[in-house]
């Protein structure tokens, strides 16, 4: 609900403030758009975080331990993301701020730590192999989703779909965390899907 009312005021602020973008390269859209649900999408993500944090204790309990680095990194993503918006970033600065990012929340302990091989079982890792592992995985699910957002409501609608996907297993295995973090991606991106749909009046931006 708060998706559904915070986009158009924004959006309509965007058109007179100029913040569109523009027609070029491969983006097809045949006129300038505001980008600014990805503004909405972190708020009002953020804003749910909090409510849950304090109506469930149980969850809260469980995802103290990780809030600070994924909201850290989360912020680090969202600010390089909008500078990249207005003044478009080259990629090796993109790379910069999303290995910060995943450096963030691999100290935080989100880390790939072990990989189980088919046969044989578990293997640790050496915490090197750790870190670059954490770091190409998070780093080939950003640019994945950066890469299939070329056409409305696309990489919006395939984030809502991967978090029904991980809520159907999460609420499988009892894993109280990916269930909240999931309904609250479902929520702001099926909010947010409203105005992104083709014809979409609004984009998410990088």
């Amino acid at each position: 609900l708060l998706t559904l009312a915070i986009t158009p005021p924004l959006r309509n602020l965007a058109r007179k403030k100029k913040w569109l973008d523009i027609p070029r390269g491969r983006k097809r859209h045949a006129e300038p758009t505001p980008f600014v649900g990805g503004w909405v999408i972190f708020g009002v993500f953020w804003i749910g975080m909090a409510a849950a944090l304090l109506a469930l204790p149980e969850f809260a309990q469980e995802f103290q331990p990780y809030l600070v680095p994924i909201f850290a990194a989360h912020l680090v993503v969202f600010v390089g993301s909008l500078i990249d918006d207005f003044v478009a970033l080259r990629a090796r600065f993109k790379f910069v701020i999303q290995i910060t990012a995943a450096i963030i929340l691999w100290n935080g302990g989100l880390q790939i730590d072990t990989i189980y091989v088919p046969f044989y079982g578990s293997i640790e890792l050496l915490w090197p192999v750790s870190l670059l592992t954490t770091t190409l995985w998070l780093i080939l699910i950003m640019n994945a989703m950066n890469f299939v957002d070329g056409m409305d409501g696309l990489a919006c609608g395939l984030a809502a779909l991967t978090a029904i996907g991980l809520l159907y297993t999460s609420i499988a295995l009892n894993i109280l965390v990916v269930k909240v973090v999931a309904v609250l991606v479902i929520a702001v991106t099926l909010g947010f899907l409203r105005y992104n749909f083709p014809k979409a009046s609004t984009f998410m931006g990088d």
